[in-house]
């Protein structure tokens, strides 16, 4: 490392320590973007990952966090993309769809990557739960009821094909009780809790249910 880049780092932790010892969304932000600017991209990422948790509800912070995620997986969606066209698999498809899905909050992208994972893998409970979980929340935006009987075949084919999935009998438990039909949410939540003994929203919202069921 030369004179410069010493300089230039001193001058980065400087500005850090500044910025941490009175965060705003604009002095975070602007610390990310130097960050980026001198390719320093995992300081980057945990700057942004702090502006997130000091300032959820800053749309600046929230693009800049995405950003920055999408500059780092851009390598990775390519070299997927690339052995999709050579040799495609199951797990190609997953990873692609989770980006899209968990790391970059594209639902578009994610739900048609997992839409085409599907017609090759129709037994993957990874790209069922994420077509399920993207039908859910499209169903909490607009309350169409074609979103909801997706939703909830998604998430069963991902309960049946892995009654391991977590997360797919959670969503279906909550779908079940927000439709009112405790009696089929009350075993789903009773088996997430058994093998996941101690989860505060599983067992709150079990006693939700229970008391719909006895009424």
């Amino acid at each position: 490392m030369g004179l410069f880049d010493s300089t230039k780092r001193r001058q980065l932790n400087d500005l850090e320590r500044e910025v941490l010892a009175n965060p705003t969304p604009q002095n975070m932000v602007s610390l990310v973007e130097r960050y980026m600017a001198a390719a320093d991209e995992e300081h980057a990422l945990e700057m942004a990952r702090k502006a997130v948790e000091k300032f959820p509800n800053s749309e600046k912070v929230q693009n800049t966090y995405q950003n920055v995620r999408r500059l780092q997986l851009q390598s990775e969606i390519t070299e997927i993309n690339k052995a999709l066209r050579r040799s495609p698999s199951k797990a190609h498809y997953e990873r692609l769809a989770a980006i899209y899905h968990t790391e970059l909050g594209n639902r578009t992208k994610a739900f048609e990557t997992a839409l085409e994972g599907l017609t090759k893998y129709p037994n993957s409970d990874g790209l069922h739960l994420i077509s399920g979980q993207i039908r859910m929340d499209r169903f909490h935006t607009d309350f169409l009821a074609n979103d909801f009987t997706e939703a909830v075949s998604h998430l069963e084919k991902a309960a049946s094909i892995n009654p391991n999935n977590y997360k797919s009998h959670l969503c279906l438990a909550r779908l079940y009780s927000e439709a009112c039909v405790f009696g089929k949410a009350k075993p789903v939540l009773e088996q997430v809790l058994k093998a996941n003994p101690g989860d505060t929203n599983v067992e709150t919202l079990l006693r939700h249910v229970e008391d719909n069921v006895a009424l």
